[in-house]
């Protein structure tokens, strides 16, 4: 009898390939200057142009999963760029974090505009949970979801889609359990290892709770940030006066490259609402 272990080769010719970082990682800098949302909006479309036309392919359903991750993983980045623009401006928010720790790597070669990203290299942003907990930990802004439905409801749906997520990201696109039960068991239990049937609806419906999630979380930390600083009595009344700042806070939430025009038309509201004098 022959001991050593049989060597059948079965899976056929192997190419030999160790990892080669120069193949995916360049000099290139993104531009900082767009708002985190703006980006957002921007990744929808490109990803809506990837995904093209809809076809009964197995390839077409690959693809549609694949562009589904993308939107996921966008709604991940346009928090903590959200997060990371802040921390830079708002000293509220830096306070709220000066306890958070940063490895050494980190704190030796980022630069000095990306260091707060280092912060949230720990953190996720695919559950209501950690979302919540999120914006209070490195922001300091509590959101009361008995007394917010809009939100809660978002993050709810968003979460679902989450669920979707991993089962593409961890199980090839098939229905786990623990994904079955988040979603609901008893609506779900039929489709238990069965694979994910994208199509143009389902990734639409994605793609849309995904923006809204993106489009309600941006009004209110907008809306809490600049409540807050109210109360510190930094404001004029005088846009002249108030502009540097304002904008500053501002354009990390605008969807839009700020007019003069734009920015004098939301502080008078701004101001109007307050009582600014």
């Amino acid at each position: 009898m022959n001991n050593t272990i049989f060597n059948s080769k079965i899976s056929g010719v192997r190419t030999s390939a160790r990892f080669d970082s120069s193949l995916y990682f360049d000099q290139e800098t993104l531009s900082l200057d767009s708002s985190p949302i703006a980006r957002f909006v921007s990744l929808r479309t490109d990803l809506t142009i990837i995904l093209g036309a809809t076809d009964e392919s197995q390839q077409w359903r690959i693809k549609a999963n694949l562009v589904m991750l993308g939107i996921v993983s966008g709604v991940e980045s346009y928090f903590r760029e959200t997060i990371r623009k802040i921390l830079l401006v708002d000293e509220d928010s830096r306070v709220t974090s000066y306890s958070k720790a940063i490895s050494y790597g980190a704190a030796l070669y980022h630069d000095n505009e990306l260091l707060p990203e280092a912060l949230l290299e720990d953190c996720t942003f695919t559950s209501k949970k950690n979302i919540v907990e999120n914006m209070k930990g490195f922001l300091g802004i509590s959101c009361n979801l008995q007394q917010n439905a809009v939100i809660s409801n978002a993050l709810d749906e968003y979460e679902k889609i989450c669920q979707l997520r991993h089962c593409i990201a961890h199980r090839s696109g098939l229905l786990g359990s623990k994904n079955a039960i988040v979603l609901g068991l008893d609506q779900h239990s039929e489709f238990l290892e069965k694979p994910i049937k994208a199509s143009l609806d389902s990734v639409n419906n994605a793609f849309n709770i995904c923006q809204n999630i993106v489009f309600e979380m941006n009004d209110f930390v907008f809306d809490s940030v600049i409540h807050r600083t109210v109360a510190k009595g930094i404001w004029t009344g005088n846009l002249t006066k108030d502009k540097r700042y304002f904008k500053s806070l501002l354009s990390i939430f605008s969807p839009n490259p700020l007019s003069d025009d734009d920015l004098k038309t939301i502080y008078i509201k701004f101001a109007k609402h307050y009582g600014l004098k």
